[in-house]
């Protein structure tokens, strides 16, 4: 493949994108037709015209705006871009005539909270620098498609968040599938674990029978009846006039153990997963309440990565415990997305899996 190319939309913001280009359309259309009563005076066209087109074009941005770039490997030429739902402006650029990409931290923040984003920078012989990413905040998907760019149009790379030393691309990491063609795998089944693999044909599969726990799920209710509620009945014995701060406070007591239980029992119809890998193509088929199936080419995996419940703060762990949410798991990442491995029994159980991930891709490369 000799194409790399990263691209964001507006995803769940669309939604509020809508009422601006509703109104924006119902106030172009009583403009210009003259049947249309108005309370007051009637604006004019002139006002009443850009006016609605301003709507109008908010709420189409907001809607189906994209933004991303697209760059030729073997060309070494690419382009970034800002549209709709096509691009409506490119900005071009030659890798050839780059001296190396950058990875950088910025700090952002509004009136709610702040955040990092790891902006990705051309920088080339002269001339001034070019953004070719400006939004992501995971720093290892951007760190990997960096690498990628170093990589396939052989350009330097520069890590700001790793030290900031300028590395030549033989000096920059192999890729992800390079490094399992070259590992040993020595695996290991835990003594408990649900984790299956079977050989059917031309194709490796890897199930998960997780045992859900059904009855665990009544363990915040529990909580619930046992402290919160003797709390509540001496507050009413005593007479106190309660405030409405004090109310509040009572239904968050009582809210909050409700949803765990109710996220409980959703969590508990997540019976695992099965894993399909193919020649090309890796499948995952989620079995639960609702089942879902995810594909990617095995070309574009980057990454793979484990998370144990030892490697969480405390305050996380007592959440994810109350509230039944999986302590380990496995992520798969590709240029564009990520894909989700979970629930496990156990952290041994989730590296046991990710050990024979890697090693089935292995032979598939």
């Amino acid at each position: 493949m000799s194409t790399i190319e990263s691209k964001k939309t507006t995803g769940c913001l669309a939604l509020f994108g809508l009422p601006f280009f509703a109104a924006g359309c119902f106030f172009l259309y009583a403009m210009l037709e003259s049947s249309v009563k108005w309370n007051g005076e009637r604006p004019t066209l002139y006002v009443g015209i850009p006016f609605s087109l301003v709507f109008i074009l908010i709420g189409a941005t907001v809607m189906v705006g994209r933004s991303g770039y697209v760059i030729d490997t073997r060309r070494k030429k690419g382009y970034f871009y800002l549209g709709l739902l096509i691009p409506l402006y490119k900005k071009h650029f030659d890798l050839s005539k780059v001296d190396y990409i950058n990875i950088s931290s910025e700090l952002r923040s509004n009136k709610n909270s702040s955040y990092t984003v790891y902006p990705l920078t051309l920088i080339p012989y002269q001339g001034k620098p070019i953004k070719i990413e400006n939004y992501s905040r995971d720093y290892i998907i951007s760190r990997e498609r960096a690498e990628k760019i170093a990589r396939r149009c052989q350009v330097r790379l520069k890590n700001e968040v790793e030290g900031g030393e300028i590395l030549d691309p033989s000096q920059i990491d192999q890729a992800f599938l390079e490094k399992l063609r070259s590992r040993t795998f020595n695996l290991s089944r835990p003594e408990k674990s649900n984790i299956e693999i079977k050989e059917i044909q031309n194709e490796t599969r890897i199930t998960s029978h997780y045992a859900s726990k059904f009855l665990t799920s009544f363990l915040p209710i529990l909580y619930l009846l046992i402290f919160i509620c003797p709390i509540w009945l001496i507050f009413l014995n005593k007479g106190i006039n309660n405030s409405w701060q004090f109310e509040l406070a009572i239904t968050a007591f009582f809210a909050l153990p409700i949803f765990a239980t109710v996220l409980r029992l959703l969590l508990s119809f997540n019976t695992g997963f099965e894993v399909k890998i193919t020649k090309t193509t890796l499948q995952v088929f989620y079995r639960g309440l609702i089942p879902r199936k995810k594909s990617i080419e095995i070309r574009e995996i980057d990454d793979i990565h484990s998370v144990e419940i030892a490697n969480i703060p405390s305050i996380v762990k007592l959440i994810k415990s109350i509230s039944g949410l999986p302590h380990a798991n496995v992520t798969l990442i590709s240029n564009e997305t990520k894909i989700g491995f979970w629930p496990f029994e156990s952290n041994e159980d989730a590296l046991y899996f990710k050990e024979l991930l890697e090693e089935s891709l292995a032979k598939r490369i």
